[in-house]
């Protein structure tokens, strides 16, 4: 089966629902995405969906919210069965798109396992993608290089891989390939590429309190190979890096005076030491450094 992206004529709803039991406007999450229209809310509820198609997005801005355990994991596992690539968006300039508590595993495609996006803002939280193949780039996530912007928060990209059956030279970017991102509070690990980047490849990667570690690939670069920069956080092949909290903005594993005073350098503009990402540094950064205070 290919990849499809499409939208089909609806009427327009605030909130989609999806839920196994029938109970729901749909069963089905690659319906429910098919009916959006712009600033819909898709709600999908805990459970495990065997894919018969991909989720897409065409076009519009789209929140699409799983449920959580618990311990507040990820309930809503979204499976394309090795058939396809489980979730794509092709977004407008000016769309946007927000993906929340979800497993996206089991993809299959020639550029993108788990999820491909072009264009756009997109943002995933609190998301696990894992399990996911690519023949080509992006066994993980496959981006548009051109307009194509997102952003990782709290999520944990582990297991997919890229490689190709026939060409050796082929298979890069083991979790992600191409695109602007940002990891927040992320983890990157244990992916491999037959080629090179088992982490990441031709990206141009920002981590904040994020390790990208633990990664393989069969010729060079086991972690990654694009333009990177480090707020807090690694790029090692050990995973015992990651600093202790983002407020650890110098990156000792320590949130202390040296942190305070690269906040307080900041303060009243963005920046280094934006602890809640409202684009300014201010009271609630310095709260939140303080209840990480470890000294």
């Amino acid at each position: 089966m290919t990849l499809a992206f499409g939208i089909t004529m609806a009427a327009a709803a605030d909130t989609i629902t999806v839920c196994p039991d029938g109970s729901c406007d749909f069963t089905d999450p690659a319906a429910a995405s098919q009916a959006a229209q712009d600033g819909d809310v898709i709600e999908i509820a805990a459970g495990t969906y065997l894919l018969e198609n991909p989720v897409s997005i065409y076009g519009p801005s789209v929140e699409i919210r799983g449920a959580v355990d618990g311990k507040g994991r990820p309930a809503t596992i979204l499976d394309g069965q090795g058939d396809f690539v489980t979730f794509g968006a092709i977004l407008l300039p000016d769309s946007t798109l927000r993906v929340e508590n979800v497993v996206i595993t089991g993809g299959f495609g020639e550029y993108g396992g788990g999820v491909v996006i072009r264009h756009g803002e997109t943002t995933f939280e609190n998301c696990r993608i894992t399990g996911n193949h690519a023949n080509i780039h992006g066994g993980g996530m496959y981006l548009h290089h051109g307009g194509t912007n997102v952003t990782l928060s709290g999520c944990e990209i582990t297991g997919n891989t890229a490689a190709h059956p026939v060409f050796e030279s082929l298979g890069d970017g083991g979790a992600i390939f191409g695109g602007v991102v940002t990891l927040v509070d992320t983890d990157v690990s244990g992916n491999w590429a037959q080629n090179a980047g088992g982490g990441f490849a031709q990206n141009s990667v920002v981590l904040v309190g994020s390790r990208i570690c633990g990664n393989d690939a069969g010729l060079h670069s086991p972690q990654g190979y694009g333009q990177v920069t480090i707020i807090t956080g690694c790029i090692e092949e050990s995973c015992d890096c990651l600093p202790v909290s983002p407020a650890d903005l110098n990156g000792d594993n320590a949130v202390n005076g040296a942190d305070l005073g690269l906040l307080l350098a900041n303060w009243g503009q963005p920046g280094l030491g934006d602890l809640n990402g409202d684009d300014v540094v201010g009271g609630a950064d310095l709260g939140l450094m303080l209840a990480a205070w470890s000294e």
